[in-house]
């Protein structure tokens, strides 16, 4: 069927499929094209709506913590 389509659209575009948007048949029925992933939905809602009720839930910070009390004149160098 997919042979087919590639086919109807040689014939009505007088022009064989572009590559990046018809593929091949064999890479288009290719098994790694049809691995499946189990989604628990429940748990996925579950993560939004804490999400949604605190913006930080989950939030992975970028750079460690920095006290913002401390001047930058008040750093001291031990030099030996």
């Amino acid at each position: 069927m997919y042979q087919d389509t590639l086919d109807l659209y040689k014939l009505v575009f007088i022009d064989s499929p572009p590559d990046h948007i018809w593929q091949t048949v064999e890479d288009r029925f290719l098994p790694s094209n049809f691995a499946f992933k189990i989604v628990n939905f429940y748990r996925l809602a579950t993560l939004y709506s804490l999400k949604a009720v605190n913006p930080n839930f989950l939030a992975v910070p970028l750079a460690a913590p920095v006290n913002k009390n401390k001047k930058i004149n008040e750093v001291k160098l031990k030099i030996k």
